[in-house]
């Protein structure tokens, strides 16, 4: 119940994205995956799901971004130049329309992280074919944050503060 609450609590993602998650949830066996010694690994489909409904979730909160700069974009006298029809504009027209449908709350598709990266990218470069100096949306920093925070705590360091790291690290190559 607290995959599901966490997930309905993920705000970029749009309706059929937290279907999709949910449904997930709600067949699993809830049993823990195992490595390939045929151990308990400690994550199950739950923690796979909600770790993927957290990347997809920043990667719609990266689209949304891109979207707003793109929607100024149109209004810009460097895309107002192009002719109907002129095929970078088409392209522009193309990429915006699918991050838009994706981006819709209601009724955009259960696009996963990669698919909602490939929309960011198509529309980053429709719009820098058209205007070289157009930037992205940038990372979302708080999750690279955490990122780079647990993997500190990963290896062990000698270093002030000292760490003991964490044991799948520190037992990895014991055998």
């Amino acid at each position: 119940a607290d995959a599901l609450a966490a997930i309905e609590n993920l705000k970029h993602l749009n309706d059929a994205q937290k279907d999709a998650f949910k449904e997930i949830i709600n067949h699993t066996d809830a049993g823990n995956h195992k490595n390939d010694q045929g151990a308990d690994t400690g994550v199950d489909d739950i923690d796979d799901a909600l770790a993927n409904a957290i990347n997809t979730d920043n990667a719609m909160a990266r689209l949304e971004d891109l979207k707003v700069i793109a929607d100024k974009f149109a209004t810009g006298d460097k895309y107002k130049a192009l002719q109907d029809g002129n095929k970078q504009k088409k392209a522009f027209d193309d990429a915006s329309t699918a991050a838009g449908a994706v981006l819709d709350k209601a009724n955009g598709a259960a696009k996963g992280a990669a698919e909602v990266n490939d929309l960011y990218k198509d529309l980053l470069k429709a719009m820098q074919v058209i205007d070289n100096a157009v930037k992205g949306a940038g990372v979302k920093t708080g999750a690279l944050a955490a990122e780079i925070g647990s993997d500190k705590g990963l290896k062990p360091s000698e270093t002030d503060p000292k760490t003991p790291g964490d044991s799948v690290y520190t037992t990895a190559s014991a055998d």
